[in-house]
Order: structure tokens, then C-alpha cells, then sequence
């Protein structure tokens, strides 16, 4: 039997795609923001979908989320503010001085794919489960959990 919070975390994921579901219905001229206003809600899905495989137990699969779940976060912001960029400027162009925006979010990829995927299996399961609480001696695992760190306290500013 699933528990509640089990139950949440498997439609949570799925409001977002509801919003997209919606938006591919709703035509108007604000074409573009939409589309982009669509990229996020994706993300947010994808975010609520490696959280929830988190609670559900699947380690496998949560593992995956770990690479991505924070590079995904910081894209976020820079996505939301192009959506109101478009909205609220007129004739407002995406350039590629625009990308500066997801700087953070591909640094913390690369980071996260060089050291993440060093870290011993067991030391995963350990993460993921928040049961790591032994002291860290692995130098990959380190930069990991900093990297970690400071890309939460980055999100948050």
C-alpha cells in the first residue's frame, strides 16, 4: 500500500505536463513565451520526477537524477526570466549573450559528470538514502557534495 506522501510524489510530477497539455491547446500571440514558459514546466516535471524516484525507492534511478537534478534547478531562473522577458518587452530576441544565464547550470554538469560518476556505487545508495554520514575521504566525493552545496546556496540567491 502506498502512503500518502508516496501517492504526492507520483502526481506531482505529472501537474506541469498537465500545464503543457494545456498550452498546446490554448492558441494566442504570446506564441513564443509560451514555448518557452513549455521548457519549463518540462524541467519542473523532470525535477519532481528524480525527487519522487528518490521516496519511491528506485536507487538506480535517482542516481541518474543526482547528475542532472541540480544543473536543472539552475536553469530554471534564467529560463522563468526570458518567459517574462518575453512577455513584458516587445520584440524582445534571444541572443547568444543570453546563454551566460546557463553558465552555472553547464559548469555544475561537467562537475558533476567528471566526479559523480567516480563515487563508489555503495557511497550513492548512501547519498541518496541520506544515510551518508561517515567522515569523507574520497577527493571526487568531496567536490561533489560542494559543488552541491554551493549550487543550492546559488539557486537560492
Amino acid at each position: 500500500m502506498f502512503t500518502l506522501n508516496q501517492i504526492l510524489h507520483v502526481i506531482l510530477p505529472l501537474l506541469p505536463l498537465f500545464f503543457v497539455f494545456i498550452f498546446f491547446m490554448i492558441r494566442n500571440n504570446q506564441v513564443r513565451a509560451n514555448k518557452i514558459l513549455v521548457v519549463f514546466m518540462l524541467i519542473l516535471s523532470l525535477q519532481y520526477t528524480f525527487s519522487a524516484f528518490e521516496i519511491l525507492g528506485y536507487p538506480n534511478l535517482a542516481i541518474l537524477g543526482y547528475y542532472l537534478l541540480i544543473p536543472l534547478m539552475l536553469c530554471s531562473p534564467p529560463i522563468l526570466n526570458f518567459y517574462i522577458k518575453y512577455l513584458t518587452i516587445e520584440n524582445y530576441k534571444f541572443n547568444l549573450k543570453s546563454l551566460i544565464h546557463f553558465v552555472p547550470a553547464i559548469a555544475v554538469l561537467i562537475i558533476n559528470i567528471i566526479t559523480y560518476s567516480q563515487v563508489l556505487y555503495s557511497d550513492k545508495i548512501l547519498i541518496i538514502t541520506q544515510q551518508f554520514n561517515k567522515e569523507v575521504t574520497d577527493m571526487n566525493l568531496k567536490i561533489y557534495l560542494k559543488t552541491y552545496e554551493y549550487a543550492q546556496i546559488f539557486y537560492s540567491i
